[in-house]
C-alpha cells in the first residue's frame, strides 16, 4: 500500500540487535486488552475512535534486529488545548494528512492538509503555525500551514534530499529538521531561520527536541551496535553530553517534560522467550539518572508528548484491540518521582 511505503521511507530508522533469540507470535487476547499487570496504578484514556484510522510508526522485526521509523506522528498545542495527529480521517483515502482533535473530548476531528504523505507534525510555539514533512515528487520536504483557518501552504525546504521531522525553537524563530545524508544512512540536524530563511548545519542526528534557546536533545544511533542514544548539544559552546545509552535497549523521540525536569522515551524492550521485541515507553531525569520503562504491554507504544500539566502524557499504540490498530491514548504520570 502506499501509505506503508511512504512511512517506511521517513527517515532515522533504528536499529536493535537480539541476543540469540525466537520471535513467538503475540497472544491476540492479550492484545486486546488496553493495560497489562506490569502497568497496575496507571490509568489509560483511550482519546480516538478506531473510525479515524490514526497513523503509527512501521516496525519491522527480524531474526536479528528490530527496525523501527522515529518520525512523530503526534504532537500538542502549546496551550494544551488541540492535538495533531497523522490518519486519512477514516475516509478510506490513501493519502496521509493531519487531524485536529480538542483535548478536552468531543468526537469532532478537523482535516487541516490535504497532501500526499505527511509526517511529523509540530505545533510553533504561539500556536499559529503546523509545520511538517511530506513526501511529493520522489522525495520529503518541510511545509508549514496555519494552523487553524486558511489552505495556504508554504514550502519550507526544496532539496533532493529528504527533509524531516521539523520542530519549531523554544522563541520560534527557527525550524530545526532532519536532511538525510548522500549515503542515505546518515542524518544531519539543520535549522532554517524563519526571518532570514538561512539555512545552517548544527550536528549529526535526529529527532531533534528543542529545550531551550540555547541546548537541544538529538537521537544518534551507535556507531557499533546501531541502538539509538540519546544526546544533549549545546548550541551557543558547541559542547555533547550523552543523556542516555544503554547496552540493550535502542531509544529515540525523546520529549522534555513541561517543568524540564524529565524526558519521555521510545525504548524497543529486548526479546525474551515468551516475547517478542517491542516499543514502549521510559522516562528519566535530565541529568541521566533513573532510567524507569513505563509501558509493558505487547502492542507497540511510540510518538509520546506531554501534557501540558505534566501530569499524563498523551501517545500512540495498538493495545485494546486484537490487530494493533493505533489509537492514541493519555496515560497518567507519577508526578513525585
Amino acid at each position: 500500500m502506499k501509505n506503508k511505503l511512504l512511512i517506511s521511507l521517513g527517515l532515522a530508522i533504528l536499529v536493535l540487535p537480539l541476543s540469540n533469540c525466537t520471535v513467538v507470535p503475540q497472544n491476540t487476547a492479550i492484545m486486546s486488552q488496553v493495560s497489562v499487570a506490569e502497568e497496575g496504578g496507571i490509568r489509560f484514556i483511550q482519546v480516538t475512535e478506531e473510525s479515524e484510522n490514526v497513523f503509527g510508526p512501521s516496525v519491522s522485526s527480524y531474526s536479528t534486529a528490530i527496525t523501527w521509523s522515529t518520525n512523530q506522528f503526534l504532537c500538542v498545542s502549546a496551550d494544551g488545548n488541540n492535538l495533531a495527529y497523522i490518519g486519512d480521517g477514516g475516509a478510506g483515502a490513501k493519502n496521509t494528512n493531519i487531524f485536529i482533535r480538542d483535548t478536552k473530548g468531543g468526537k469532532s476531528t478537523t482535516q487541516r492538509t490535504f497532501k500526499n504523505g505527511v509526517l511529523s507534525p509540530n505545533y510553533s510555539p504561539d500556536g499559529k503555525h503546523l509545520i511538517f514533512s511530506d513526501y511529493s515528487e520522489g522525495d520529503y520536504n518541510i511545509y508549514q500551514i496555519n494552523s487553524r483557518e486558511g489552505s495556504a501552504v508554504q514550502q519550507i525546504t526544496a532539496s533532493v534530499a529528504n527533509e524531516t521531522q521539523p520542530v519549531f525553537s523554544k522563541n520560534g524563530k527557527e525550524i530545526f529538521f532532519v536532511k538525510e545524508a548522500g549515503d542515505s544512512k546518515t542524518y544531519n540536524i539543520w535549522t532554517f531561520n524563519r526571518e532570514s530563511s538561512v539555512m545552517t548545519q548544527f550536528s549529526e542526528g535526529f529527532n531533534p527536541c528543542p529545550i531551550d534557546d540555547k541546548r537541544i536533545l538529538v537521537t544518534r544511533n551507535n556507531k557499533s551496535s546501531k541502538r539509538g542514544e540519546i544526546w544533549l548539544l549545546d548550541l551557543t559552546t558547541g559542547s555533547e553530553t550523552m543523556i542516555v545509552s544503554d547496552g540493550k535497549i535502542g531509544f529515540s523521540n525523546p520529549r522534555i517534560s513541561p517543568d524540564g525536569k524529565r524526558l519521555i522515551l521510545v525504548g524497543a524492550t529486548p526479546a525474551t522467550k515468551n516475547s517478542r521485541s517491542n516499543l514502549n515507553l521510559y522516562i528519566i531525569n535530565m541529568d541521566g539518572t533513573k532510567l524507569t520503562q513505563l509501558t509493558f504491554h505487547p502492542a507497540h507504544d511510540a510518538s509520546p508528548e506531554w501534557a501540558l500539566d505534566g501530569k499524563s502524557i498523551y501517545f500512540i499504540s495498538g493495545r485494546g484491540n486484537k490487530t494493533q490498530k493505533y489509537q492514541i491514548w493519555n496515560m497518567s504520570i507519577d508526578t513525585n518521582n
